[in-house]
């Protein structure tokens, strides 16, 4: 299992643009949904007690997607509760902070005039060639924004680095890739429908596992002045879960992204992030535990038995018995 974080803004369109879409990018006007039903891969759907506990649950939509990782909001903001008959509150906890406004402008000049300089010279600019054009590029765009020179080196710096640097933005999730081991991608690659939905039962259990092992002992959250204090949060982990069957390269391998949004309900009531160190420490052992649990419950269900697979430099990994080593 592979962990990486999720920006908030627009960074969970790739997961709905290709992610979503088993790493193809859909045309603007195909929905999700569409490419679903023409392609024939399974809907990403709701996960977690998070989810459970909001109400969400199923197919996830679009729409769904950009309200939870785009703007921190419940996924079924402004619909009607059937349990209150009221509007579902929109905002979870605070609005995500987004740092990614830069002047792409200046950005373009200053690309153009290395390039310049590259084609005419013949050779790439040294470091202090680079800080000349830089600040030659960035005191004709100060001077066009502001009507005057900048008033000192300190001046122009400081603009330039506004200009052309985005920020970090806000986590709004973590991408977490649960795949199983090369010999049970291959098996299932070579299989029949039969033995093909034997596998995937099992990978989803392993998942469903590794998931409520996070939620029972990763899941925290931050609390006092500048977050010192981590407590326990009540609900646990909302996340949307996309299968696909095959590599970027087309080779079948069987594999889930599960989306998990940073949002988490405290102890106190309200909404925050999640512990991030925490969750981290305990990825190792989570995929360690998916490892395991999808490798015994195929060997239980199918009959079949393990080997182990010596890798230079790394601990054996642990394969199914029988498949040739030479094929994964």
């Amino acid at each position: 299992m592979t962990l990486h974080k999720l920006s908030a803004g627009d960074g969970y369109l790739y997961y709905t643009r290709e992610v979503a879409s088993a790493d193809q990018l859909r045309s603007p006007d195909r929905k999700l949904g569409d490419y679903y039903t023409v392609t024939g891969h399974p809907p990403g759907i709701w996960g977690g007690r998070g989810a459970k506990n909001l109400g969400v649950q199923g197919d996830v939509t679009e729409e769904q997607m950009e309200l939870l990782y785009g703007l921190g909001q419940h996924p079924l903001a402004g619909q009607m509760d059937p349990v209150s008959g009221e509007k579902i509150q929109a905002q979870l906890g605070q609005r995500y902070k987004r740092f990614d406004q830069f002047d792409g402008e200046l950005a373009k000049k200053i690309n153009t005039v290395m390039g310049d300089f590259a084609r005419l010279k013949h050779r790439e600019p040294t470091a202090d060639e680079r800080r000349i054009l830089r600040a030659k590029a960035g005191g004709e765009h100060f001077y066009k924004l502001h009507g005057r020179k900048p008033k000192n080196k300190e001046e122009l710096s400081q603009f330039i680095s506004r200009q052309t640097h985005k920020g970090s933005n806000a986590v709004a999730g973590y991408d977490m890739v649960f795949s199983p081991s090369k010999s049970i991608s291959y098996l299932w690659g070579v299989s029949d429908r039969k033995v093909q939905e034997v596998i995937e039962k099992a990978h989803h259990e392993a998942i469903e596992d590794a998931m409520k092992y996070l939620e029972n002992n990763a899941v925290f959250t931050r609390r006092g002045k500048n977050g010192i204090r981590s407590e326990d949060v009540d609900g646990g982990l909302i996340y949307t879960s996309f299968r696909h069957y095959d590599s970027r390269d087309g080779d079948p391998q069987l594999h889930d992204h599960i989306v998990v949004s940073n949002k988490v309900l405290g102890m106190d009531g309200k909404w925050s992030a999640i512990d991030g160190t925490v969750l981290h420490k305990y990825a190792v052992s989570a995929s360690e535990h998916y490892n395991a649990r999808v490798m015994q419950n195929i060997c239980r269900d199918l009959g079949l038995a393990t080997t182990q697979r010596t890798v230079e430099g790394k601990r054996p990994i642990t394969e199914i018995g029988g498949i040739p080593l030479a094929s994964i």
